[in-house]
């Protein structure tokens, strides 16, 4: 039990009621001697007001370490998760992908069909290397379907912090992406060349949502990855070992030619 405060379960002199017990004392001295001396007053207006101060970053200190706990109860559920993803967000501080597909689709929310991952996404994707994503169109039970007439999709790429930013271009002016954007189908959604030109390393969270979305059929639901990170293109140096060996080789052709 701590000797400040008979309610206090602390023991171990770690609590904050001695401190309290003295901004207390200096209160009540203030207003009993409040007449008795200016100089006297005076002195304890600056202690009090000092100790207002003290308790006011008390309380903040307080609020500050409760916040730490909440993102560290929130890290390690995410650790905890089965999710293979392996950045972490405060969900504080980043859209969620209802918030992104509310974004997108404003309030022409009533789905009649909506757009299913086939093949996996590069972890990570690298900057200016291509890759494909399929996909196929389902109902709402999961059910492939074929619509009447083909529709055209895009692919689309937003940032991940809030709100969420479609991106055009790159921090270098160019075109965010290139190659196969748009395809047209009724069914199978193939995309087989998207290459992406910048990282995520520039942006905020250090990851992009890749959006699948139709041109002009609200009716269908976009297809929303999440946590897509992209970086620089690996480059092959001189000295790895499968390029020393191939250099080693032709040396050797050279040398048995001569």
């Amino acid at each position: 039990m701590c000797k400040w405060n008979n309610i206090c379960p602390a023991g171990d002199g770690q609590c904050n009621c001695g401190l309290l017990f003295q901004i207390n004392k200096l209160k009540n001295y203030s207003s009993e001697n409040a007449f008795a001396s200016p100089d006297l007053s005076l002195l304890a207006q600056a202690m009090c007001q000092q100790a207002e101060i003290i308790t006011l970053l008390l309380k903040q200190t307080q609020m500050a370490n409760e916040k730490i706990n909440e993102v560290s109860e929130e890290i390690r559920n995410l650790k905890g998760s089965n999710s293979s993803s392996a950045v972490i967000i405060p969900s504080n501080e980043a859209t969620t992908s209802w918030e992104l597909l509310s974004m997108i689709c404003g309030d022409h929310m009533d789905f009649q069909y909506k757009i299913e991952l086939l093949s996996t996404i590069p972890y990570p994707v690298y900057k200016e290397r291509a890759f494909c994503l399929v996909s196929k169109l389902v109902d709402l039970e999961g059910n492939e379907i074929s619509l009447p007439k083909p529709v055209r999709f895009k692919i689309m790429l937003f940032t991940t912090e809030r709100p969420a930013k479609l991106l055009i271009n790159n921090t270098s002016g160019d075109k965010v992406m290139r190659g196969t954007i748009e395809t047209e189908s009724d069914s199978l959604i193939t995309f087989n060349n998207i290459v992406v030109k910048e990282v995520t390393s520039h942006f905020r969270n250090g990851c992009f949502f890749l959006v699948v979305a139709p041109f002009d059929a609200n009716y269908i639901e976009p297809l929303i990855i999440e946590n897509v990170v992209v970086k620089a293109r690996k480059v092959m140096s001189e000295d790895h070992p499968r390029k020393k060996q191939k250099l080693e080789e032709i040396n050797l052709k050279n040398e048995t030619k001569l």
